[in-house]
């Protein structure tokens, strides 16, 4: 069974649900957040749960005379972007961290190099001599 049908399914299951007592549903997605985000131009790339969270803020506090809309997710997800919420936000954080991580590791790697050659250096100089292995034996 596909996704999508898992989905059809238990969006019909829902709306049994539903009308059984005595509600109408009208049923949002997270599909329905990605395409508002897609509609607005909103630079977020939010994960499902995040897409959730969306809807449930809206539903939390948009007022019931209103209700739920496009318009009310689109003034939610702008939110999100002000106030660097969302997967987007996080991935920056991430880049900015491996940046950092790349520079250290960087310099890290050329103070390693800087010792291996002192260390090098120091075994052939003041008489000392590296050992020769003859047979074997050093």
């Amino acid at each position: 069974m596909t996704t999508i049908e898992t989905t059809t399914i238990l969006e019909a299951v829902a709306k049994a649900l539903y009308r059984q007592a005595g509600y109408v549903p009208f049923l949002w997605h997270i599909d329905d957040v990605r395409m508002v985000i897609k509609d607005h131009d909103i630079a977020l790339a939010l994960t499902d749960a995040e897409c959730l969270e969306v809807l449930e803020n809206v539903r939390a506090s948009v007022p019931a005379d209103l209700g739920m809309c496009f318009e009310a997710i689109a003034v939610e997800l702008e939110c999100w972007v002000e106030n660097g919420l969302g997967s987007a936000a996080a991935m920056n954080a991430v880049r900015d961290k491996l940046d950092t991580l790349s520079v250290d590791l960087a310099r890290l790697a050329a103070q390693a190099a800087a010792l291996l050659a002192e260390m090098q250096g120091e075994g052939m100089s003041g008489g000392a001599k590296s050992p020769r292995i003859i047979g074997g034996q050093p």
